[in-house]
């Protein structure tokens, strides 16, 4: 797990300007550090923040980020936004390989709210005809596991706070410049192959991450 340098410092300073509310807080009880960024409003006076939903992670755990949703009892929307093959070389790396890659965007909304922009990576040949079938609202997750019998873990996660861009402001309904909470690393199959490799843009006024520290 690589946390950002300044990353909380830089959150305070970003997240707790004249004449915006707003909280950033950091504690590790049980071992479990979390990280939370409050909601931020322009304007004078109190505002109540839209409470964050918790979500956990840890090492070795199935990489389905909308199944754990569901399981939950939130009703989990996905939404395709673009599909195109090129070449990443620092993402190939972490995939280890040098053929083309398959990019996917998705925006995914939990229980009605923008949540998350989600681009995935993968090795274009291994997955044949996946562009194709990820243009529905199939799971990614799903359609791995049910096509190519390949159930993805998480093998590592680097968080990091970043200002919102344009494609965020489109789709996240937050205003540029607002911190967003990036999270991204690669999955693995069971045999430790990698798979793909994932960045999550999250509200961070709607999500708060807990990680199991080993």
């Amino acid at each position: 797990l690589e946390f950002t340098p300044g990353l909380l410092e830089w959150l305070e300073t970003e997240s707790l300007q004249p004449g915006i509310s707003g909280t950033v807080t950091a504690s590790s009880p049980d071992g479990t550090l979390t990280v939370q960024i409050g909601d931020r409003h322009v304007g004078v006076g109190s505002f109540a923040a839209v409470p964050p939903m918790r979500y956990t992670v840890r090492a070795g755990q199935e990489a389905s980020f909308s199944r754990a949703m569901r399981a939950a009892g939130h009703q989990v929307e996905q939404r395709p936004l673009t599909a195109d093959i090129g070449r990443w070389p620092e993402v190939a790396r972490h995939l280890g390989t040098r053929s083309q890659l398959l990019r996917l965007v998705q925006l995914r909304t939990v229980d009605g709210a923008p949540w998350s922009l989600t681009t995935t990576y993968l090795a274009h040949r291994r997955f044949p005809g996946l562009e194709d079938a990820w243009r529905s609202d199939a799971s990614l997750y799903d359609w791995l596991e049910a096509t190519h019998r390949v159930r993805m873990l998480r093998r590592s996660r680097r968080f990091s706070a970043v200002p919102a861009r344009s494609l965020d402001t489109e789709h996240l309904d937050v205003p540029v410049g607002t911190p967003i909470l990036l999270t991204e690393g690669p999955n693995v199959d069971h045999d430790g192959t990698p798979v793909s490799y994932v960045e999550h843009r999250f509200r961070g006024d709607l999500v708060r991450y807990e990680v199991d520290l080993p």
